[in-house]
């Protein structure tokens, strides 16, 4: 029968020389590995996470002797190991009878037995040596292995980072390549804006072009049902009106100035609907153009001017709805242009022309163009 092993003392422990310790230890860990997690404490986990090496001596040799001496699982498992290890017969007879490592040493010198023969001490030392070379070996695999765990984990990061990098650098390569494609696309709408832009401006230089051989067309025509016209010996010639004095010595808005403005062989364009509908603006638009067009005929008559009166769109006139007249160019702006534009071209073409108009916008066109403006009271004013 197997005698019990008794719990030692921390003394016990602390006494041991360093080969029974390594004994002791080999068991401890192997024992502490064994353990059930409810038996670990917190410091038995830190001590069984240290190396042989940090439990030779010092505070952990201490913290293990006690947690020995303290019995428990730890104890019962390291005794149980301890027994069943053929060569720690010698560490088991002094864990029984208690006795501490000097008398032992008294009874017989180091390394011989009993008897004499010295064969089975030193058999035993080399077993023990034997056996730190394999926990060392076994202590110093642990750490390669652990070592190469980390390294595996480094290198698993780095592979990630890699991946992480290339995932990168193809997102930005994609963003490049849409911010060129967006570049290219907005050159190209600037282009086609441009041309667009360019075609309008070509066409609208056609059609000023156009409007000025039409109005030098009319004046021609106008000057040539001039010459061609009757002479009517039964009127009197028209009474030369007097010479006008500098409009820019007059105040704008009277009729002195306005008068100022009304020189010989001058072109004066006159806004049509803008006359008619603030002065006889009661009556149907047809009065209104055959009053504007009889009173501006007596006002080529009195100053000698070159008179155009301008309506916007004619739309469907019905036939005879505007006076024709001799001495009067009657012109109807064209449906793609209104008449305010009709006027501004016929300014730009002339190179001293009168716009009679109430509309401040027009005004400031005509002035932006070249020309001179009169509002239509101090205008009707001197004509009548």
């Amino acid at each position: 029968m197997t005698t019990a092993v008794p719990v030692p003392t921390v003394d016990l422990l602390l006494s041991l020389p360093s080969d029974d310790w390594a004994t002791l230890q080999r068991h401890v860990r192997t024992a502490l590995l064994e353990l059930e997690p409810r038996d670990l404490t917190p410091r038995l986990t830190q001590l069984r996470a240290l190396p042989p090496s940090r439990l030779v001596g010092g505070r952990a040799r201490r913290d293990l002797a006690e947690a020995l001496a303290h019995g428990g699982a730890l104890w019962t498992a390291t005794a149980s190991s301890l027994r069943g290890d053929p060569d720690s017969g010698d560490l088991l007879e002094v864990l029984r009878a208690g006795d501490p490592p000097e008398a032992r040493s008294a009874a017989a010198p180091v390394g011989v037995s009993a008897s004499g023969d010295d064969s089975d001490g030193t058999l035993a030392a080399l077993r023990r040596r034997v056996r730190e070379l394999l926990e060392e070996r076994d202590d110093t695999r642990r750490r390669l292995e652990g070592a190469e765990a980390r390294v595996r984990t480094a290198e698993e990061r780095a592979s990630a980072r890699a991946d992480d990098l290339q995932d990168a650098n193809a997102r930005i390569a994609e963003m490049e390549r849409q911010l060129r494609s967006a570049d290219d696309r907005h050159r190209q709408a600037l282009e086609r804006e441009r041309r667009r832009a360019q075609s309008e401006i070509d066409a609208l230089t056609d059609e000023l072009r156009r409007h000025r051989r039409v109005a030098d067309e009319r004046r021609a025509r106008s000057r040539q049902r001039a010459d061609q016209r009757p002479a009517e010996p039964a009127s009197p010639p028209p009474r030369p009106p007097p010479t006008p004095p500098d409009p820019n010595t007059l105040r704008d808005g009277t009729t002195e100035h306005a008068r100022a403005h009304l020189r010989r062989d001058r072109g004066v364009i006159v806004d049509g609907y803008n006359v008619t509908r603030q002065h006889r603006g009661d009556v149907p638009l047809s009065d209104q153009r055959v009053w504007l067009v009889k009173l501006l005929e007596q006002a080529v008559a009195r100053y000698g001017i070159q008179v155009t009166v301008v309506f916007d769109a004619e739309e469907a006139l019905p036939p005879g709805s505007t006076a024709p007249s001799r001495l009067v160019s009657v012109v109807f702006a064209s449906r793609t242009a209104t008449a305010d534009d009709e006027i501004v071209f016929e300014v730009e073409a002339s190179e001293d022309a009168l716009v009679i108009t109430d509309d401040r916008e027009l005004r400031a066109r005509v002035r932006a163009a070249g020309g001179d403006s009169v509002r239509t009271l101090p205008f009707l004013s001197a004509v009548q």
